[in-house]
């Protein structure tokens, strides 16, 4: 079985200050942004919005058990809500993330 193995640097939002700010207002974001989600069944909390963003985005979701579940792009001014809850979600910013290979199903290990 090949496994794709990447590494790379994150900024971390977690605190509900640090999540509802985001990439909001930034000119280019060339470092991912983590966001660490309260526990919650509810998917609503795993929302996000492109709001006062000057470029587009791309979104991963992954669950509780580190898979990615989800993957979307948002332009500014959007919304988004996942199909389920989401442990950790990755803001990047659209050319970044064609960087990586990730994709739906991968296992993404948090250290």
């Amino acid at each position: 079985i090949d496994k794709k193995l990447y590494e790379f640097n994150v900024k971390i939002a977690n605190t509900f200050l640090k999540r509802l700010v985001g990439l909001m207002f930034k000119k280019d974001a060339n470092i991912p942004l983590l966001f660490e989600i309260p526990k919650s069944k509810n998917r609503i909390r795993s929302s996000i919005h492109s709001c006062f963003m000057r470029f587009e985005i791309v979104i991963v979701f992954i669950g509780f058990d580190n898979k990615i579940f989800e993957i979307v792009t948002l332009k500014p001014w959007q919304y988004y809500a996942p199909k389920k809850p989401a442990q950790y979600i990755i803001e990047f910013e659209k050319k970044e993330f064609k960087k990586y290979n990730l994709e739906v199903k991968d296992i993404v290990m948090i250290i």
